[in-house]
C-alpha cells in the first residue's frame, strides 16, 4: 500500500495543561508519513512555551487570537499532506488512528473516513472514559450527516485536503459547531463518508468549553441548515429525508429552548421545523405515543407547553 502524506493540524488557545499530550499523540502515530502543524491562536497561558519545547519535531506558528476555525484554516494553508487530520489541543489520538484510517481512505478515493471515540469525563484519578459510537452512514448521506455528525467531534475524521478546499474549509464566522457545519456541507456537496466502528481517539470534556454551551450550539443550526439545503439543492442532493432530518433536529432544539425558558426561540424553531418538512417533525415524538397523538391533533406548540408544565409540576407525561 502507498503511504500518502498526512498533515496533523492542531489549533491551540490557552491549553497549557493539555497541548503537550495532543502533540505527543501526534508524534507517536504508527503511520510514518506525516507532518505536525501547531497553530497557536494568541495563547496567554504559557501554551506557546510548551509548543516551542518540541523543537524541530513539529512546525508551528503563532499570531493574534482569531478563533479555532481561523487557526485550522491557517494550518490547512500550510499543510502539504494529501490527507488532513484535525486535532484539538485537548484531544488525544490513539497511535494507530492514522494507519487504520489511511488504509480505508486509499481504498475509497475522495471519502471522509470517520471513527468512534472515548470521552474523558472529569473526575478523580484522571477521570473516567465513556465510549461514544454512532450509526455508520447509509442511504441518504446528508440526512445521516444532519442526524449523526454532531456526535463525531473534530478529531474523528480523516479528510481529503482537496475536498476541504472545494467547500471552503471552516466557516470563521461561526462561534461554535464548526465541525458539524463542515461535515454537513461536505455531505451537501456530495462527498461520501465511511465510518470505522471503533474508538481511535479521546476527547476531553472540559468544563466551560465552547461546545458545552447548548444554547449557543443550537443557535447555529438555522444558519447551518439553510446553507446546506441550498448547496444540496444545487447539487441535486436535497431530499425529503434530508429535509426531514433537519426538521426533527430543529424540533429537538425547540424542546431545549422551551424547557429553559427561551420561548420565543422555541416558537421560531418550531416554525422552521414545519417549514423544512410539513410532517417529518412529528418523529420527534416517536418515543411517546400520547405526545405524538397530541402533536398531530393540536400541534407542537401546544405539546411543548404540556411538556414544560409537566417539568414544572412533575406530571409524568414524557
Amino acid at each position: 500500500m502507498t503511504s500518502p502524506p498526512v498533515s496533523i493540524i492542531i489549533p491551540c488557545y490557552n491549553a497549557v495543561h493539555y497541548v503537550a499530550d495532543a502533540i505527543r499523540s501526534a508524534l507517536e502515530q504508527s503511520y510514518p508519513n506525516r507532518e505536525i502543524i501547531v497553530i497557536d491562536d494568541g495563547s496567554t497561558d504559557g501554551s506557546l512555551d510548551v509548543i516551542r519545547s518540541f523543537g524541530a519535531c513539529i512546525r508551528w506558528e503563532t499570531g493574534p487570537n482569531r478563533g479555532g476555525s481561523a487557526a485550522r484554516n491557517r494550518g490547512l494553508e500550510l499543510a502539504q499532506g494529501e490527507f488532513i487530520q484535525f486535532l484539538d489541543a485537548d484531544d488525544i489520538l490513539f497511535p494507530e488512528k492514522l494507519a487504520e484510517q489511511v488504509v480505508e481512505a486509499v481504498k475509497r478515493p475522495g471519502t471522509i473516513i470517520t471513527c468512534d471515540r472515548y470521552n474523558l469525563l472529569p473526575g478523580e484519578k484522571g477521570g473516567r472514559q465513556e465510549q461514544v459510537s454512532i450509526e455508520p452512514p447509509r442511504g441518504d448521506i446528508l440526512a445521516w450527516a444532519v442526524g449523526r455528525t454532531q456526535l463525531l467531534g473534530i478529531s474523528s475524521s480523516l479528510h481529503v485536503k482537496e475536498g476541504l478546499a472545494n467547500v471552503g474549509a471552516f466557516d470563521e464566522n461561526l462561534p461554535c459547531s464548526q465541525e458539524y457545519d463542515l461535515h454537513i456541507r461536505l455531505a451537501a456537496h456530495g462527498f461520501p463518508f465511511w465510518h470505522l466502528r471503533r474508538p481511535l481517539w479521546i476527547a476531553r470534556r472540559v468544563p466551560g468549553s465552547v461546545s458545552s454551551d447548548s444554547e449557543r450550539v443550537y443557535d447555529q443550526h438555522e444558519r447551518i441548515f439553510d446553507r446546506a439545503s441550498k448547496a444540496a439543492a444545487t447539487h441535486g442532493l436535497y431530499s425529503e429525508r434530508a429535509s426531514g432530518a433537519m426538521a426533527v433536529t430543529l424540533m429537538a432544539d425547540a424542546r431545549y429552548y422551551s424547557l429553559t425558558g427561551l420561548r420565543s426561540k422555541a416558537r421560531k424553531y418550531i416554525k422552521l421545523a414545519q417549514k423544512y418538512h410539513g410532517t417529518a417533525w412529528i418523529a420527534h415524538y416517536d418515543h411517546n405515543r400520547l405526545l405524538k397523538f397530541a402533536a398531530s391533533l393540536f400541534g407542537p406548540c401546544f405539546v411543548e407547553r404540556l411538556v414544560r408544565w409537566r417539568r414544572q409540576w412533575s406530571f409524568k407525561l414524557n
